[in-house]
């Protein structure tokens, strides 16, 4: 992430949490669903647009970024994945006995033993797919929280108290779309001074 969200989320945020998960109820044959869970300080959560507001820039961010720059990164990533493979401690021969079988279920036969430990080929569309999916607005937004004044609604299985506030931050996020393009714009300047340095070196 950029130096403008590091620093947003120290303030705002304890954790950020993004990704999915292919071997639970959040992703399957059928469906993925790609999570960011933010847990907020109470300045945080007194502040929430502009948590929204930093998350969906970095975003758009993902979408305007050249895809050979997402390929450089893969492949970063690739690296420390191979070699956190290779050096990782054994583990238990229970522990493999379980992570195997559960890799049958979503693997090929050549991947069993390695699962998700190992990136193999960058595949630019898929990757171009899912930052334009993210880029949809299409999205569940949950907001757990004990200082929500009043609830205007109880779950029927457990007496949840709970209610809805879509309308609001659908709202929100019309009227800051075009906000968003500008919210990384000095971060990228940062970037490319880095660039132009180490050219210079």
């Amino acid at each position: 992430m950029s130096a403008e969200i590091n620093f947003l989320f120290r303030l705002l945020a304890l954790r950020v949490e993004a990704g999915s998960d292919d071997q639970s109820f959040e992703g399957n044959s059928f469906f993925m669903l790609f999570s960011i869970v933010v847990t907020l300080t109470e300045d945080g959560y007194n502040r929430i647009e502009e948590v929204l507001e930093a998350i969906f820039s970095f975003l758009l961010l993902l979408k305007e970024t050249p895809i050979a720059e997402h390929e450089k990164s893969f492949m970063e990533l690739k690296q420390i994945k191979d070699t956190s493979f290779k050096y990782r401690e054994e583990k238990t021969s229970t522990d493999n006995v379980e992570e195997m079988v559960v890799n049958m279920k979503y693997y090929a036969n050549s991947d069993i033993l390695t699962g998700s430990d190992l990136l193999f080929e960058f595949d630019s569309k898929l990757v171009a797919d899912l930052i334009e999916k993210m880029n949809e607005r299409k999205f569940n937004l949950l907001l757990l929280t004990d200082k929500h004044e009043k609830y205007e609604n109880i779950e029927k299985w457990f007496g949840t108290e709970y209610d809805f506030v879509g309308e609001y931050f659908k709202a929100f996020l019309r009227g800051h779309a075009s906000a968003h393009k500008n919210f990384f714009r000095f971060s990228r300047k940062i970037h490319q001074l880095v660039e132009q340095s180490k050219t210079q070196i």
